[in-house]
């Protein structure tokens, strides 16, 4: 990578909670210039919300995210990116809460559509994905989730995680927990959001990683995947916590997708998507808690790039050899931005911290990779962001009903957001 780029604000929103302004966890999404993310954090979760912010930085709508009634917090807080796609034939953001509901809104307006909220059942931090992967013409949603011994609206909840496949319509015409087409229950909770891809013969499959809430379970520290009637395919078990979330990429150069995923340990895995074996794992500085993103840096495959808490890493993808470290003084939590640079060139931003304690401060920077070609980031097999594209979709090559949502599109450089 060459130099980094300088500072560029395009515009700044104070973020709305029901009683002010509340930090934000949650990854944006973005569609036609219009962000959307969440507002609230694990630290308070009483409060925060959906929000959406156009093009010039003004409010376009912001919703509370409303718990149960039988609930004593009236509210959550939102720490899940808002997944765009088309849902109930019409553009729509879908999001959990770190309460017990998720929400489906009208992406124009804000009007929440029927069937939601969705009883959830408990806190739930895993982005959702969007695809058809049924197959008969409507996307579904797809997401990991947390579940605590208990019953709610006539069913038996066992402490552990859930990864599920939600209809569009969520609890219409039933109970308020309703409208699943299936789930696949795990001991340990889903904070990790799942990736979707075509990865068995063809046909779609669901990968994501868990938690640590429940420790020494024996799905801590796995992977897992399964298929579109949520049958577990293969489940493998990796040195270190799989909370960060995977992408599906070509980084063999095959035409294939490979499930990449990073470990809270610091190892970096290149798994075969279709039956979980490791085809190579590399040890990088500090725990890699944020997602693992790709970009073919002209080799005619995917490299993968790497964000740890001491830095950021590139590795060739088809040996997981690390060839550079873009960065050593700043740690990051979340997935480094690719995108393909006005000049022609890829970009790669990166938002971290430096220093620690009352020192630490916020830092945000963007390299330009020397003789690359840009239009490279957007080709087959990519995973250039945080769950696959600017939609959030976490969909590799799943057909959609509209194909909204599996179009990788990179923000335009200068676009302020955290990657």
């Amino acid at each position: 990578p060459g130099s980094k780029g300088g500072p560029i604000t395009a515009w700044t929103v104070t973020t709305r909670g029901p009683n002010g302004p509340e930090g934000v966890d949650s990854s944006p999404s973005t569609e036609n210039g219009v962000v959307y993310f969440g507002v609230g954090w694990v630290g308070t979760r009483g409060v925060g919300g959906y929000e959406a912010v156009n093009p010039n930085g003004s409010r376009k709508w912001f919703q509370i995210a409303e718990n149960p009634l039988s609930d004593p917090t009236p509210d959550a807080g939102v720490g899940a990116g808002l997944t765009i796609g088309i849902l109930q034939s019409q553009t729509a953001v879908v999001g959990p809460s770190l309460g017990q509901n998720t929400y489906l809104f009208n992406a124009a307006g804000g009007a929440r559509l029927a069937g939601f909220p969705w009883y959830q059942a408990d806190t739930n931090f895993s982005t959702a994905a969007v695809a058809d992967v049924e197959g008969n013409g409507q996307n579904q949603i797809i997401e990991g989730g947390n579940t605590s011994a208990g019953i709610g609206y006539g069913t038996t909840y066992v402490d552990g995680g859930q990864i599920r496949i939600l209809r569009e319509t969520g609890n219409t015409g039933g109970k308020a927990n309703s409208g699943l087409y299936c789930d696949y229950q795990t001991d340990q909770g889903i904070d990790s959001s799942p990736a979707v891809g075509n990865i068995f013969s063809g046909k779609p499959g669901i990968v994501v990683g868990t938690s640590t809430e429940r420790p020494d379970l024996a799905t801590t520290d796995d992977l897992i995947a399964i298929d579109n009637s949520c049958h577990k395919m293969w489940e493998t078990t990796l040195d270190g916590a799989t909370t960060s979330s995977p992408a599906l990429a070509d980084v063999l150069g095959n035409g294939q997708l490979q499930a990449v995923e990073g470990t809270e340990g610091g190892y970096v895995y290149a798994l075969n998507a279709s039956n979980g074996s490791v085809y190579w794992k590399t040890k990088v500085a500090g725990e890699v808690v944020g997602g693992v993103v790709t970009v073919d840096l002209g080799t005619g495959y995917q490299d993968v790039i790497v964000p740890s808490t001491s830095g950021a890493f590139i590795l060739d993808g088809r040996t997981g050899a690390i060839v550079k470290t873009l960065e050593d003084t700043v740690g990051l939590q979340n997935s480094p931005l690719v995108t393909h640079d006005p000049n022609n060139t890829i970009g790669i931003t990166i938002a971290g911290y430096s220093g620690a304690g009352p020192a630490s401060h916020a830092v945000m920077e963007h390299f330009e990779v020397a003789g690359s070609n840009g239009s490279d980031v957007n080709e087959a097999g990519a995973w250039p962001e945080f769950h696959h594209d600017a939609q959030l979709s976490g969909n590799a090559n799943v057909p959609t009903a509209d194909n909204l949502a599996i179009t990788t599109k990179s923000l335009p450089s200068g676009t302020v957001g955290v990657p």
